[in-house]
C-alpha cells in the first residue's frame, strides 16, 4: 500500500466523528475486564498459595491448559 493512501486512512481514522469518546469508552471498558482478570488471578493464588511464585502469563497458561498435564509440565519447576 502506498504512504499516501496511508496517510488518508490514518486521517479518515482520526476525523472519525466521536473516535475520542469511542477510544475512551473502550479503554474503560478494557480496564473493567482487566480488574475482572486480576481479581480472578489472585482468587486462584488465594486457593492455591504457589501460584503466588508464578507470572502472570505462566498463571494464564495453567489455567488455561489445566485439563492438558503435558502442556503444563514445563511450569512445574516454578510451582514446586
Amino acid at each position: 500500500m502506498a504512504l499516501g493512501c496511508q496517510v488518508k486512512n490514518v486521517l479518515k481514522f482520526c476525523t472519525t466523528k466521536d473516535m475520542l469518546k469511542n477510544l475512551e469508552n473502550l479503554e474503560n471498558r478494557l480496564k473493567v475486564c482487566e480488574k475482572a482478570l486480576n481479581k480472578f488471578l489472585d482468587d486462584k493464588r488465594c486457593a492455591f498459595p504457589r501460584f503466588y511464585f508464578v507470572s502472570v502469563n505462566d498463571l494464564l497458561d495453567i489455567l488455561s491448559n489445566g485439563s492438558s498435564p503435558e502442556k503444563i509440565n514445563r511450569h512445574m519447576s516454578k510451582i514446586f
